[in-house]
């Protein structure tokens, strides 16, 4: 028995699948049993590792789980987990869940513009919350490499743009420091760049089943410190940003990190003109025009971080296959002073 902790995050999330991998490498024949009876939160980057591991490598392992006791199904909806266990090969069974608790089949339909209404609705948000606030607080692009990219322009901001009107009032309009396009329409363009991004990947013919999931939620600060916060989470286990770009870029005597790096910064450019899918540099400028925001870009074991406009990378103690992206912005949205010089 695996025994989750607490807070499930990265550092810790990768200890977990270090554990699941012994077992499942010991017996694949014998199922993985995970008791996350005492996980009170789960963070973003958490559960998108553990939902890319469950999606690869851990994809066809047997997992018995043993849920949250509070609120299961907003927890494992919100970190990515309820995709993954839809799409795996392996068998998931639940100790109290049902697959319609779930809601495993909305997971399992492909996004397409003529479904109006991607989001979901958790139901069973905390008692004290205001039930208004949850009420479809978080919506989902399921597999978008699977929709034609010409519907995508058009239809992905006018799909998000009204869920966005809905759990966001007005406090989130306006413009920015540089009077350009207020919080809700950058951040329509955001999610349109990034559901793009997914499906011009380059998917390799011999690929499994590639998975890809675009997120947008909304969570509330649990005080006076911590403000409400919008996430945009992207799942891919497509060949990763990191082997996608190089032909994109040309031959250049930079590392991986270089290059990632260099690509979110503006410092590496695109060399081929009819190249696409490098859509990251511009969600790197809208996170940066915002106070507050966070951008993390996970592939293989590469990190890179941007805080209001500072750029970091790292390499990290675990593996990712394809491409996990999260974009974090604090609410009521806040104009960067410093954003007219990026």
């Amino acid at each position: 028995m695996i025994d989750a902790p607490t807070r499930i995050e990265a550092s810790n999330g990768a200890t977990m699948v270090a554990e699941m991998d012994h077992e499942y490498r010991r017996d694949p024949e014998r199922p993985i049993s995970v008791n996350m009876r005492h996980v009170d939160a789960i963070s973003r980057p958490g559960g998108a590792l553990l939902a890319n591991v469950l999606l690869t490598s851990l994809s066809r392992a047997k997992l018995k789980l043993i849920e949250p006791a509070k609120s299961p199904v907003k927890k494992l909806t919100y970190s990515g987990l309820g995709f993954a266990f839809a799409h795996r090969k392996g068998e998931t069974s639940f100790t109290n869940l049902t697959e319609a608790e779930l809601q495993l089949d909305k997971w399992r339909l492909p996004w397409t513009p003529a479904r109006k209404n991607p989001e979901f609705d958790p139901q069973d948000a905390p008692e004290e919350a205001d039930p208004a606030f949850f009420e479809k607080a978080h919506a989902a692009f399921v597999n978008p490499h699977a929709t034609a990219r010409r519907r995508h322009r058009r239809d992905v901001p006018y799909r998000v743009q009204g869920w966005l009107y809905s759990v966001l009032p007005p406090r989130a309009g306006g413009l920015d420091a540089n009077g350009k396009p207020g919080f809700l329409e950058q951040l329509q363009e955001l999610v349109y760049e990034l559901v793009d991004n997914v499906a011009e990947h380059a998917w390799p013919a011999d690929a499994p089943e590639p998975c890809s999931l675009v997120q947008v939620a909304v969570a509330r600060g649990n005080d006076h410190e911590i403000r409400d916060r919008i996430w945009v989470v992207v799942l891919d286990t497509g060949p990763g940003i990191a082997t996608t770009a190089v032909p994109k870029i040309g031959d250049v005597d930079l590392s991986r990190e270089e290059l990632l790096k260099g690509l979110m910064c503006g410092k590496v450019l695109q060399t081929n003109d009819r190249a696409r899918g490098l859509g990251l540099p511009r969600v790197a400028k809208i996170c940066g025009r915002w106070r507050d925001s966070r951008l993390q870009i996970f592939t293989e074991n590469l990190r890179i971080q941007i805080d209001n406009g500072d750029i970091q990378s790292s390499t990290t103690t675990w593996y990712v296959k394809g491409t996990i992206i999260i974009a974090r912005f604090a609410t009521p949205p806040v104009a960067s002073t410093t954003s007219n010089k990026r």
